[in-house]
């Protein structure tokens, strides 16, 4: 469930705060509660292109759940990728979104019709850096502290 016992401490008094502003504000304004909501049942009614995102490691939207909506929506992709909910996604998840856009909003024909769901293979990238070869995902990472870390020069 969305903000469940998965999270501790502050992340845990954040998400239930928030989920009851949100929850709140949608019996104000729409008049439904979103606990009554059966997404699943209601996805398999969405006539629209879908791009379902997951982290892996979500505490607050457990992947469970991201993969369920995935499965009921009838024109659905999921991108899975590494990390919690608020990380920072590898480069490829943007590029997948931009594809997806590209294609459903813009009617652009992608160059490559290959899926991106490989966001966690473990197709490996050397990095020079540590002397190993590591997912792309943690050489992009790598790389963004490095250059945030190295020392600047006026």
């Amino acid at each position: 469930a969305l903000g469940g016992s998965e999270l501790n401490g502050a992340a845990r008094v954040a998400s239930i705060g928030a989920l009851r502003l949100v929850r709140g504000a949608v019996r104000r304004r729409a008049g439904f509660d979103i606990y009554d909501v059966d997404i699943e049942r209601h996805a398999r009614e969405c006539a629209c292109p879908t791009l379902v995102l997951c982290a892996l490691d979500d505490a607050l939207v457990p992947p469970a759940h991201s993969h369920a909506v995935h499965a009921a929506l009838p024109k659905a992709e999921l991108c899975v990728c590494p990390g919690t909910h608020n990380s920072v996604r590898p480069r490829g998840v943007s590029q997948r979104v931009e594809r997806f856009l590209r294609e459903h909003v813009f009617g652009d024909v992608p160059a490559s019709s290959g899926d991106v769901e490989g966001l966690l293979d473990e197709a490996a990238v050397a990095s020079p850096t540590i002397g190993r070869s590591v997912a792309p995902w943690h050489a992009e990472a790598l790389a963004t502290r490095a250059r945030a870390t190295a020392p600047r020069f006026l």
